[in-house]
């Protein structure tokens, strides 16, 4: 088994940010391997208008980290075996809470959150907000998108403070799941329609059975554009397969992936962080 993370930033523009706004860890914590990725707000709202959030990047390191000392918690006090959604928010919600109320910083959760963790031959997913999931078989590929119409992506903030839901239910938001499956030997491509889930649904169980690897990655994946912008699948098909799984390999594909795109004029308009447990 291994794990390894990576995140790049989008390509240089007169809007870009200076720092990247995505991030992501991976390790293990005794016997649980875990995947993180979270992605800053690049906006927020301001009435009417919408401004540049000033502490994108910060938001995104504190949610990833939080996470992660979340999980080393319940597995140090034996929940991890029956991780639930209940449980993960709680101590989230107060390590991100904490955190804010020390910097003086109110929105310092402004940010998504896709986790994956592989326990017991189980792997459990906590997405809050938007992102992507790549499940990885001997013979295909499962790729899962969540996004928010319109773009306005539930976040860890919108957990932390009653007001900031509420406001944000206001916006009558709908999230939509979708499934592409790739089939390794003819690339074949089948898909389902998207369905309507509940804007706050975060977990899912899944079995590893036949599983090669898992991959959590943020929204950027789907903002590759050459003459026009790339589907997700195309995206995807950009970063897999993996040449190898030794080592830090997501960083070395993240690399290779990288200047692939420059090499092809492809443009990344949008941060771009990814994930990998390899069973």
């Amino acid at each position: 088994m291994n794990v390894d993370s990576a995140f790049m930033q989008r390509h240089k523009c007169e809007n870009s940010h200076a720092i990247c706004q995505d991030y992501a860890l991976s390790g293990t914590i005794h016997n649980l391997y875990y995947a993180i990725v979270a992605d800053g707000r690049s906006v927020i709202r301001e009435g009417t208008s919408t401004v540049a959030h000033p502490y994108s990047d910060f938001s995104s390191r504190v949610v990833g980290f939080c996470a992660k000392e979340c999980l080393r918690e319940l597995q140090e006090h034996g929940c991890v075996s029956r991780l639930l959604q209940s449980d993960f928010i709680t101590l989230l919600r107060s390590k991100v809470k904490n955190i804010g109320d020390q910097v003086g910083l109110t929105n310092i959760g402004d940010s998504t959150l896709n986790v994956i963790c592989y326990y017991n031959d189980i792997i459990m997913n906590l997405m809050i907000g938007d992102g992507v999931i790549v499940i990885e078989h001997d013979d295909e590929y499962i790729i899962r998108v969540r996004k928010f119409e319109p773009n306005m992506p539930f976040c860890i903030s919108h957990l932390l403070n009653t007001f900031a839901r509420t406001k944000y239910e206001e916006y009558n938001v709908v999230l939509t799941e979708q499934e592409f499956i790739i089939d390794k030997a003819t690339f074949g491509i089948r898909y389902n329609s998207p369905i309507k889930i509940p804007y706050d649904k975060i977990a899912d169980l899944y079995s590893a059975y036949n599983t090669k690897s898992i991959s959590v990655l943020s929204d950027g994946i789907e903002y590759l554009r050459k003459e026009k912008q790339l589907s997700l699948v195309e995206a995807i098909l950009q970063l897999f397969p993996f040449k190898s799984t030794e080592g830090q390999f997501v960083k070395r594909r993240m690399h290779e992936f990288e200047r692939h795109l420059n090499k092809e004029n492809i443009i990344a308009n949008d941060d771009i962080a990814m994930a990998t447990i390899v069973l």
